[in-house]
């Protein structure tokens, strides 16, 4: 078995012959790095490669109770729902970040939440 100081020549001798090949041989070492990389990126422009963006196939677990949620509002309402930003203060330019500010935002939370329909809190 290699000891930790024989595996670190090993390393540092490795590391040593390619910054020499590097030095030696700069426009052999420039051309290797440019096909590489257009390699690399050549999977950016293949038919296969997809973006996704949609926060709930990112983030959220496929089986967890928060992604079936997100499935029945598309099923109900469409893919193309609206997000809804409340920023709550009680005058302009006040600070949005105080206690005080985040309780009327838990008791309108509440308040939102609590709303009751045939019996039914949605």
């Amino acid at each position: 078995m290699m000891t930790l100081r024989e595996a670190h020549e090993v390393i540092e001798h490795k590391l040593f012959q390619l910054t020499f090949f590097a030095a030696s041989k700069p426009w052999t070492t420039i051309a290797s790095v440019i096909g590489f990389t257009a390699i690399m990126m050549g999977g950016f422009f293949s038919d296969n490669f997809v973006v996704e963006s949609k926060m709930e196939n990112l983030y959220v677990p496929l089986d967890s109770r928060a992604y079936e949620s997100f499935q029945y509002i598309s099923d109900k309402f469409g893919q193309d729902y609206n997000e809804l930003v409340l920023i709550h203060a009680t005058e302009f330019g006040d600070n949005v970040l105080t206690k005080e500010v985040f309780d009327s935002l838990w008791n309108l939370h509440d308040a939102i939440f609590n709303v009751k329909i045939d019996d039914k809190t949605y």
